[in-house]
């Protein structure tokens, strides 16, 4: 009966570990993913470069060309997303507004709702504009 006890208390023990291990993963992968969505470009140039560093083993001369090299890429991406963005509205919009097709008013006033958060957190112009 004693052995039966330990073998069960192993366990249990053995998978609070586990749970506990993934929770605390969890909460680390989230917090770091929203680090880097909130800092915006110059935190996703960080970690490109701490990424390009660690893998590449740069020197200093290296890091720093590919700093500049990231940040002048980032820049013209900038410039193709700040040029393609009424396009990608539109498309958004015509999405939405055929869901809106299968949703009834109270869905459709939520899915309002919650375009309206993304584009206030995104300061999304109107189409429009």
């Amino acid at each position: 009966m004693k052995k039966w006890k330990f073998t069960a208390a192993l366990t249990l023990v053995f998978f609070s570990g586990v749970l506990t291990g993934s929770v605390i993963t969890g909460l680390y992968i989230k917090q770091s993913m929203v680090k880097v969505i909130h800092g915006g470009p110059p935190a996703i140039k960080k970690l490109i470069v701490k990424r390009l560093d660690e893998k590449l083993d740069l020197t200093k001369q290296q890091r720093t060309e590919i700093e500049k090299i990231v940040g002048q890429t980032q820049a013209e991406i900038q410039k193709l997303r700040q040029k393609n963005q009424p396009e990608i509205e539109r498309i958004i919009e015509s999405g939405i507004t055929v869901m809106k097709t299968n949703l009834n008013p109270d869905q459709q006033r939520t899915l309002e709702s919650m375009y309206e958060n993304v584009r206030n957190k995104w300061h999304i112009k109107e189409a429009a504009d």
